[in-house]
């Protein structure tokens, strides 16, 4: 086999071979990467059961998307050889990792890896049912990967829930790591791999399996009888979730793996802090007892008390909590989920971890819940898909009932005054450009204005109520000197004075939260080096202290009375390239891998038929132009040193146009393909939307949002910027005859949707003409087709985000791509129409708790 050719990739060295097939390690002639090579080999290629199971392994493990799951790059049959393209790792089996003598806390943190990626095949109904420290690799750097879906089931879908066919499977998988229906033969779901799941994480600590004998009959005599082995080398916590992963009735098991991945994950601060041996504890307990016994007295003093260590729990484990909120007693958690394309709303208690529900699913979207002083009602925000931009404040019981309209057409999030009485918001109309916080008494239904601000500047999107009642803390700045850092300030409610809070340059602000107590506040803020995480701000004027850094970004706090515990919304997303083969949309694949990963976010466009630009957002908070060649995989940064998103390239494809920072204002700049000759090209804080070409390749059309939003044209030759729509607009694209402008348009006309798609003739000009797409209220990002009979646009259907084509004439849309989960947030289709770029994600949003944080 070695020297050969399967499909595009030329095999190099044998790596592994076991009862799935063999490995090796190959090279893809067509990215030019290294990849891992799994192959039926020839003498089993005839074999229709093990032919068959291989394919299996490559749909499982293809329909996935996790980091803690290794990637799969391409599957088929080439010269009647089943194969297998996935990621290659670099790294060690479980098995021989952990021979490497890792501490306790490293073994914790990679087995909660295991347990998360685990949970997210579960999501996507797929049992695993070969779990085993062989079948876990180890990469360079300590992160996890889960291999061999060889045997792996796909679960039936009964009323909403996954259940295990009820069948009776053949006897598959390695006995040491069975769970007792396995052995037995009995029908087998999710709760086989949490029991094989316990065994790995036995094996991890101890070196082997609690149920391995000296043969396999053994073996699988002790999985269905005997008590697992005692595991004296782990942490007391990892002892107790083994033992109930291991439970021999699947009933009184984990009923699913998030749970043990969350315990895991709260019980690594146990690991640190228990670093020390037992018996020297214990001995050093016993000589203060004897000291203080001895004396006949207690001793008095100093006293040295440790800090508490913070703590996170995730708290919602669906992947798909769009908000929440916890109750001021911090027995509650309310929260709104996502379930294809409708929103409920539910109440956790987080003692027993019982869900109620109190909204029923609705059509629509939910945002920024809150609890109200007294714990009796949950405000929110609530937005119906068909109009996504009329957003009302309501107030519903906590424990279910009728909702009730507090306040209606808010701009960005709210905020509820420590008596409950009052809350407070901005307006923003997009035809005026006027920004107006207001207060309104919910008992008189009084609105009052307490600040205004006109563009360029800006009073910020999410006010927050101080302790005291009288100051609300708010987020101010320019719209047009975005090298200006946002302002923290607290405004008095009744004389309209502002003052300054002393916090870090950040970039960004988001949501405020102040700890009741009045000790500080918590703040959303994105410096230049991570997303949004979250902060503590003392009150004193003591130093900003961040609370939590990793990838995941953070927003909407709330904070329970005592001011020791606080919720958080967090969401874990990543985005890499994809391309889609239009004739065959199931067989899209990944062109890039990894967490943390931004790509495309900005936009990504053809320049040829092989090559694409993309932007690349970075850790120092700016982003980069690349160009990247899909048959070599060969790519090279055309761009430094500035922001650059919504790229446009013109129809012959020798320039780019973007949105930068370059002048210290979001301005459309002009480059040659290379990124050579940047050109400043409009002068009117503009580009901060969609760009688009005209068919001469040197005029642009863009939105401005100066002291008027609308679309323009703005051309080379420096001559005026015409003037395109009579109202404000959003992501214009030109028609292929430059006749056209596809663009969201703002409504001027009563009992209308406030923002809708409309074709707007430019030449000669004419009325516009309207479409009901999308319905998803995702990201408006319009395409034409080359003929300019048609259109592409981003929905979401059953909560999947894909690609759609939209007739001129009208008619129902159709579908493009065929992702059955996921966001989109950019996409090109190429020019011959047989392929599209599409940026996308898997986003995982859910509530947190926060304790220890100060």
């Amino acid at each position: 086999m070695l020297g050969r050719t399967i499909g595009r990739f030329a095999v190099e060295e044998l790596i592994g071979a076991g009862g799935m097939g063999e490995v090796y390690a190959a090279r893809d002639t067509v990215l030019d990467r290294r990849v891992a090579l799994k192959i039926v080999p020839e003498s089993l290629a005839t074999n229709h059961d093990r032919v068959e199971r291989f394919m299996r392994e490559a749909r499982a493990a293809s329909s996935l998307n996790h980091p803690a799951i290794v990637t799969v790059y391409d599957s088929g049959v080439a010269d009647g050889i089943p194969y297998l393209a996935m990621e290659l790792i670099d790294g060690e089996t479980l098995t021989q990792w952990t021979r490497g003598g890792r501490n306790a806390e490293k073994i914790a943190g990679v087995m909660t890896q295991v347990a998360e990626g685990l949970a997210r095949a579960h999501a996507g109904g797929i049992v695993h049912r070969d779990l085993k420290s062989d079948n876990i690799m180890v990469a360079r750097g300590g992160y996890a990967k889960i291999l061999d879906f060889g045997i792996a089931k796909l679960t039936e879908r009964q009323n909403g829930n996954a259940a295990a066919n009820t069948a009776p499977a053949a006897m598959l998988g390695t006995a040491a790591f069975m769970s007792p229906e396995q052995v037995e033969g009995r029908a087998v779901d999710h709760r086989s791999d949490i029991f094989s799941f316990g065994c790995v994480l036995y094996a991890a600590f101890q070196g082997r399996s609690p149920f391995e004998r000296d043969s396999p009959v053994k073996t699988m005599t002790a999985v269905v009888n005997d008590d697992p082995l005692p595991l004296p080398e782990a942490p007391l916590h990892v002892q107790r979730i083994a033992r109930r992963c291991l439970n021999k009735d699947p009933d009184e098991r984990y009923q699913s793996i998030k749970d043990v991945a969350l315990d895991l994950r709260e019980g690594l601060p146990e690991i640190r802090i228990g670093s020390t041996k037992p018996q020297r504890a214990w001995l050093i307990l016993a000589i203060i007892a004897a000291v203080v016994l001895g004396t006949g007295m207690w001793i008095r003093g100093r006293r040295v008390v440790e800090p508490p260590q913070m703590s996170m729990q995730r708290i919602t484990n669906s992947g798909k909590t769009v908000t929440g909120a916890i109750s001021p007693d911090g027995r509650y958690v309310v929260h709104a989920t996502l379930d294809g394309d409708t929103e409920s709303v539910w109440v956790r208690q987080i003692a027993t971890g019982t869900d109620v529900r109190i909204i029923p699913p609705a059509d629509g979207f939910y945002a920024d819940m809150k609890v109200s002083p007294d714990g009796n009602y949950v405000f929110y925000e609530y937005a119906p898909r068909a109009d996504a931009n009329i957003v009302d404040i309501f107030q519903v019981p906590i424990l279910g009932g009728e909702s009730r309209k507090i306040a209606g057409d808010v701009d960005g999030l709210f905020t509820l005054s420590p008596d409950g009485r009052r809350i407070a918001f901005r307006r923003f109309n997009a035809i005026d450009r006027e920004q107006r916080l207001l207060v309104k008494d919910l008992e008189s239904n009084n609105e009052t204005e307490v600040l205004k601000r006109r563009f360029p500047e800006f009073v910020g999107n999410a006010p927050a109520w101080s302790p005291d009642g009288r100051h609300l803390t708010i987020v101010t700045g320019s719209e047009e000197d975005i090298k200006k850092q946002p302002t923290v300030s607290q405004l008095d409610v009744a004389t309209g004075s502002i003052e300054r809070i002393n916090t870090p340059p950040w970039p960004f602000v988001g949501t405020i939260a102040w700890l009741p107590d009045g000790s500080g506040m918590v703040i959303c803020a994105a410096d230049r080096q991570q997303p949004p995480q979250l902060w503590f701000v003392p009150e004193k004027g003591s130093p900003a202290k961040k609370i939590t850094s990793d990838l995941a970004m953070y927003g909407e706090v709330s904070v329970t009375s005592d001011s020791q515990t606080m919720a958080a919304h967090r969401a874990e997303n990543s985005v890499n390239l994809w391309l889609v083969p239009l004739d065959h949309p199931e067989k899209a694949r990944a062109l890039t891998t990894g967490l943390g990963n931004y790509l495309g976010t900005g936009g990504v466009r053809w320049l040829s038929d092989r090559e694409f630009v993309y932007t690349v957002f970075t850790g120092d908070g700016t982003s980069s132009l690349k160009v990247s060649n899909i048959g070599s995989g060969a790519s090279r940064q055309i761009s430094h040193g500035a922001i650059c998103w919504n790229l446009a390239v013109s129809p012959d494809r020798s320039r780019i146009a973007y949105a930068s920072d370059r002048s210290g204002k979001i301005e459309v700049w002009l480059s040659d393909v290379n990124g050579d000759h940047p050109q400043q090209l409009t002068h009117s804080a503009a580009g901060g939307s969609s760009l688009s070409f005209f068919p001469d390749n040197r005029s642009v059309a863009y939105v401005s949002y100066g002291k008027v939003q609308a679309a323009w044209r703005a051309s080379l030759d420096k001559s005026v910027p015409i003037r395109l729509t009579d109202r404000p607009a959003n992501s214009p694209q030109v028609s292929p005859d430059g006749k056209l402008l596809l663009c969201r348009l703002r409504s001027v006309e009563p009992d209308v949707p406030l923002w809708r798609t409309a074709i707007v003739p430019i030449d000669p000009k004419g009325p516009p003409r309207y479409y009901t797409i999308p319905r998803s209220g995702g990201p408006h990002a319009f395409q034409w087709m080359s003929d300019g009979r048609a259109f592409a646009f981003i929905d979401s259907v059953n909560g999947a985000f894909n690609v759609w084509l939209q007739d001129v004439d009208g008619g129902p849309p159709r579908q493009l791509t065929r992702f059955d989960a996921g966001r989109i947030s950019a996409y090109d289709i190429s020019s011959d129409g047989k392929s599209i770029l599409v940026a996308r994600g898997d986003p995982v949003n859910d509530m947190v708790l926060i304790r220890g944080f100060r």
